[in-house]
């Protein structure tokens, strides 16, 4: 081996070495904690229940990295784990600032048999949050909870317009509907089209009993060609 060839092996090799240094170096540097340091944590979503400070604590806590190493996406499941959160959304805005977008889980309804249920029927648990005392409340068989919830869209849809209020939707496990309203009527809908048995109901009640609602009775709509009604104190 010549002189020549043998420098421009040496150069060669030193130019690698000095690369892997630079390549470490620069990792480690941009690993470091201390640099391109996470000097803000903002948070996005509009809240009722959820409390931002809290939040923003789980978040300090959850921090173990820099603006380049943090885990967002692990970031992202902690606070979903939250009974309130229904979505967390992460991401960076150089140079210092994490933003949150946080979608907060909305009760729509009461499950009877335990939770809440949000608009897409979802279940989730309640932890101590206040909530309105009026809430709809939902009875049903398990996995009939998002169906139940667009029952009750459509049965308030067409109550609303005769000044009737749900406050109470139950679906048996043969599927028959029955309704309360806020006046304490009882209507059984059945399951065979109960929505046009509701409306036909409502012609009735719009020209003859608005003007004296009769609360507590019991209104069976599953007859072909009229209903039944009677008082709850009825035997």
């Amino acid at each position: 081996m010549d002189r020549s060839s043998g420098t421009g092996l040496m150069m060669r090799l030193t130019g690698t070495v000095l690369a892997l240094a630079l390549g470490i170096g620069g990792s480690l540097w941009l690993t470091n904690p201390t640099n391109l340091p996470i000097r803000q944590v903002a948070l996005h979503g509009t809240l009722r229940y959820l409390d931002p400070i809290q939040l923003q604590e789980i978040v300090a806590e959850a921090l173990s990295g820099n603006m380049l190493t943090q885990d967002l996406g692990g970031l992202e499941q902690q606070l979903e784990q939250s009974a309130w959160v229904r979505q967390a959304r992460i991401r960076r805005h150089w140079p210092g600032t994490l933003r949150i977008d946080v979608v907060e889980q909305v009760p729509v309804a009461r499950w009877e048999a335990g939770g809440l249920l949000n608009e897409r029927g979802e279940r989730f648990t309640l932890r101590g949050q206040q909530l309105e005392p009026s809430l709809l409340r939902l009875a049903g068989m398990p996995g009939r909870e998002a169906a139940l919830v667009g029952y009750a869209e459509r049965v308030r849809m067409l109550l609303a317009p005769y000044g009737l209020r749900l406050v109470r939707l139950e679906e048996t496990k043969f599927r028959s509907l029955h309704l309360t309203t806020l006046s304490g009527m009882r209507l059984t809908l059945g399951r065979v089209r109960p929505f046009e048995r509701l409306v036909r109901w409502l012609r009735y009640y719009e020209a003859y009993a608005r003007t004296a609602p009769a609360p507590n009775t019991r209104i069976d709509l599953r007859y072909p060609n009229g209903f039944a009604a009677r008082s709850a104190t009825e035997s």
